[in-house]
């Protein structure tokens, strides 16, 4: 009987514990480096400047003061990034999201099925 106390006591305390952190890491929560926007604020080597989709700005759709978040490009070491997507579909490295080229004229969501992307870490999101 004490044997089962304690398991269940145990069992019970690890359930709290994911409990108190399922909703640590929150996708509006993290703090993003802000870039783009009216400024054209700049992000730091290695960090690419893509639109922040938290918010309903959309510089696709007479946005042009929306302002961005810099997500880190992915490197492969030598200094090397990747390309995605385009009309061969390429595939990021595991671990990492592709992301539409905001500078080019070829938008995804206005019949740009060819884009080209860039991969960089992924969004953390709920």
């Amino acid at each position: 009987m004490c044997h089962n106390h304690h398991l269940s006591s145990h069992i019970n305390h690890i359930f709290t514990n994911i409990n108190q952190f399922e909703n640590v890491v929150s996708y509006t929560d993290i703090d993003y480096v802000f870039c783009g926007g009216f400024a054209n604020i700049q992000c730091s080597d290695g960090y690419e400047c893509i639109d922040d989709p938290r918010d309903s700005c959309d510089p696709n759709c007479n946005g042009a003061d929306c302002g961005g978040i810099c997500v880190k490009v992915y490197d492969d070491g030598n200094g090397n990034g990747a390309d995605c997507g385009g009309i061969l579909g390429l595939q990021c490295p595991n671990g990492f999201q592709c992301f539409d080229v905001d500078t080019d004229s070829c938008n995804p969501g206005c019949g740009g099925a060819d884009c080209i992307g860039f991969c960089a870490d992924p969004l953390i999101q709920p």
